[in-house]
């Protein structure tokens, strides 16, 4: 399966909230914390995405861009 749709969790919520309010200098959206959030709760580490934000959360990004 190439995609799964997920609810998160009252812990995930809280815890993509926290990351928004404290990393203010990101200029990511709600939406990428939850995602990040939820990739760390299930221990997943790759998003297919060309969204710049998840360069900084502990995930790889494919496809994988090359800083030119």
């Amino acid at each position: 399966m190439l995609y799964q749709f997920e609810g998160i969790s009252a812990d995930v919520f809280d815890a993509a909230k926290t990351m928004f309010v404290e990393w203010t200098d990101l200029d990511a959206s709600f939406t990428d914390f939850v995602v990040a959030a939820h990739m760390e709760e299930l221990e997943v580490d790759h998003i297919l995405t060309y969204d710049r934000h998840y360069d900084a959360f502990d995930v790889t990004a494919l496809p994988y861009r090359s800083e030119v």
